[in-house]
């Protein structure tokens, strides 16, 4: 058993309706400020922006973290709560799903 998780952010453009272009763009520009892209951070192993192969307005934010204490410390920590560079991406969580974010443990990896 592996201690590692994955954090998934649910994001879409559905916002930008038909400056779909400019919506991608501001994602990823947003997603370069954000702390955990440019500082290090102890516990975060990566990041990744991911898009829907189907629906490119479709988007998913995922962390790899060495395990749950360390993604708690940084989300309890002024890095997240205070970090203004942080919310770059908070207009893009798509808060219409029940949980805009998951936390995934890791059971068994090969």
């Amino acid at each position: 058993m592996s201690d590692r998780v994955v954090v998934i952010i649910h994001l879409t453009v559905a916002g930008y309706g038909d400056e779909f272009d400019a919506g991608i763009a501001a994602v990823h520009a947003a997603y370069r400020r954000v702390s955990w892209v440019t500082d290090r951070i102890e516990g975060l192993l990566r990041t990744e922006l991911l898009t829907d192969s189907a629906d490119s307005g479709d988007l998913l934010l995922v962390s790899e973290w060495t395990d749950l204490d360390a993604f708690h410390a940084w989300r309890e920590g002024p890095d997240h709560a205070g970090g203004a560079r942080n919310s770059a991406l908070k207009p893009f969580q798509d808060r219409s799903r029940a949980r805009h974010f998951v936390v995934y443990r890791s059971i068994e990896a090969h």
